[in-house]
């Protein structure tokens, strides 16, 4: 009964060769909602070395279902390079990101989606979005392509979505690497304010750590689909000065849940500004959640500012 003992046991099997034990164990472990995306991943990986094309992309569209959302893993991993060949993994159509180089040398890459009608003479409300997965190019082309959609443009935003740097955004140098990109930002853009943070899936990690590193650029989080609260050291510590925190999970969610409930009770414990918003019969990858609705759900972060 305990998850990760058999998810590091098809793992390290996986790494041994023994991809038919690693197929058992995966399998196994993938009956644990915390560990259920991750070990169907795996699980498609073993099939797919055994050279089972069917059974492996059966458990890769499972892991997809289930949340699996590391784009540019799946761009990459030699180990699923029979299902890719198959075609049975469908990624967005590749998107033009500007490259930006700190001075620092940290180098990460990013887009700016301005909304219909334009007028940059107008201020408007800013997003950083942090996509999930990797948070690379192909995360960040399923981020624009799949939940932002062509809404994106109709909801008033100016929408900055970010491409991690090759070491990914949680570590020092990347973080003073994003506050000059945003920097930037503000001199190529009339902004409203100060910026608002959305970190979906694993990109809510960086999204809470920097609203708090960078408060100066930011004035309100939200996160989607986080399964990263379980390691936030004291939340309500952290965010008791008043910035406004959406968490929006899925019913179906266990873990996300479990730790967003715990993070309202903990930042409203500490008189902080904090909604917990629960989609019905949704999991991780909250397909109701997208465009138009995702939009609404930011503004209901922004209307906390008000209350606050």
């Amino acid at each position: 009964d305990q998850a990760s003992a058999w998810f590091r046991l098809g793992y390290s099997l996986h790494q041994l060769g023994e991809y038919e034990r690693a197929c058992v164990a995966a399998k196994r472990a993938s009956d644990f909602l915390e560990y259920r995306p991750t070990a169907l991943y795996n699980l498609a990986c073993a099939h797919s070395l055994l050279k089972r094309a069917e059974e492996g992309g059966e458990a890769l569209d499972a892991a997809l279902a289930a949340g699996f959302l590391d784009y540019d893993t799946m761009a990459v991993d030699t180990d699923i390079a029979l299902l890719r060949d198959a075609g049975r993994i469908k990624f967005a159509p590749k998107r033009a990101y500007t490259d930006f180089e700190f001075r620092n040398g940290v180098e990460c890459g990013y887009e700016v989606l301005l909304p219909e009608g334009h007028d940059a003479a107008e201020p408007h409300r800013a997003v950083v979005c942090f996509p999930p997965g990797r948070g690379r190019e192909r995360s960040a082309d399923w981020f624009v392509h799949d939940v932002l959609g062509p809404e994106a443009g109709k909801a008033g935003w100016i929408m900055v979505v970010l491409v991690a740097p090759e070491r990914g955004w949680q570590n020092h140098p990347a973080h003073h690497a994003l506050e000059g990109l945003l920097k930037q930002v503000r001199k190529e853009h009339k902004i409203e304010g100060r910026f608002h943070a959305l970190g979906y899936a694993d990109g809510a990690r960086s999204a809470a750590t920097y609203s708090r590193m960078s408060r100066k650029f930011f004035d309100s989080l939200t996160t989607v689909s986080s399964r990263d609260w379980g390691s936030w050291d004291d939340p309500g510590r952290s965010f008791k000065d008043g910035m406004p925190v959406h968490l929006i999970v899925g019913e179906s969610d266990t873990p996300a849940l479990g730790q967003a409930r715990e993070v309202e009770k903990d930042i409203q414990a500490r008189e902080g500004s904090c909604r917990l918003t629960v989609i019905p019969e949704e999991g991780r990858r909250l397909a109701p959640l997208r465009g138009a609705a995702l939009f609404a759900a930011l503004s209901q972060t922004v209307a906390l500012l008000g209350e606050r």
